[in-house]
């Protein structure tokens, strides 16, 4: 069945102050995709499909390698301030390959694909939004973002029409504030860092992470998570004393610039 978006025709943002210069952002359907746009993301799907090959053919195959590069493609914002009006093209996608998608491994690997790619720009350019690897960290953060909210949510069109329309209630307002954050990316990208430390699992949410009703919730034990706030000294702590060892200090200090 297709999925119906007419709902969402105008994106209610008027409660979001990180995308308040946009006033209404207008949603890219396919209907109204020009030809401009496809070629668009054809460009940037290609260019990261070359990514992905010169950094991970050998852990990674081609099938699951091709499909993450499609879907930054899909998802790219361009020079918008936000990816949210390129719902269409994530529920879609995320729709017809739920189960490539949804796999933890290709979050992983995107995860992994971001550390090599930054760890490559001189500390010098890290700043530079002209440099064009910190520009795909930054397009490769938000595909990224996209995929973890997804996962986490359960429900990629529920998700998108919550965060389409922030103003519905207090928690879509904090929902889209989280997403326009990008944290679910930045809690992505500490799993991958972290994935070897059983304290640090995939249940380890915040209560408001956690979709209404999942067993994830219930089966939380209260006071048993951490705050971002304790997540952050935590990871700074781990990389502080393990710099020497894994190396993942330069990373970090890189990572934080997004």
């Amino acid at each position: 069945m297709a999925l119906n978006y007419d709902k969402w025709d105008h994106i209610d943002d008027s409660d979001d102050e990180a995308r308040a210069s946009d006033k209404r952002v207008q949603p890219l359907l396919e209907s109204t995709k020009q030809q401009q746009q496809r070629d668009a993301d054809a460009a940037v799907a290609e260019r990261f499909a070359a990514y992905l090959r010169k950094h991970l053919k050998q852990e990674y195959p081609l099938a699951k390698r091709k499909l993450a590069a499609q879907f930054i493609g899909a998802q790219h914002r361009g020079e918008s301030v936000s990816n949210i009006f390129r719902y269409n093209d994530i529920c879609s996608f995320v729709a017809r390959y739920s189960d490539e998608l949804s796999d933890r491994s290709t979050t992983s690997m995107l995860c992994e694909l971001h550390k090599r790619l930054i760890a490559t720009v001189p500390s010098a350019e890290l700043k530079n939004e002209s440099n064009a690897i910190v520009k795909d960290c930054q397009t490769l953060i938000e595909a990224i973002n996209a995929l973890e909210a997804c996962a986490q949510q359960g429900n990629a069109v529920i998700f998108y029409e919550t965060v389409c329309n922030p103003s519905s209630s207090e928690r879509a307002r904090k929902l889209t504030e989280r997403y326009e954050r990008k944290e679910f990316a930045k809690r992505a990208m500490m799993k991958h860092l972290f994935k070897e430390d059983p304290s640090f699992g995939d249940n380890d949410f915040d209560d408001e992470e956690i979709p209404i009703g999942s067993s994830a919730r219930k089966g939380k034990p209260k006071g048993s998570s951490f705050e971002d706030g304790d997540l952050y000294l935590l990871f700074a702590f781990v990389i502080a004393a393990s710099a020497m060892v894994v190396g993942i200090y330069f990373y970090a200090h890189k990572l934080m610039i997004f």
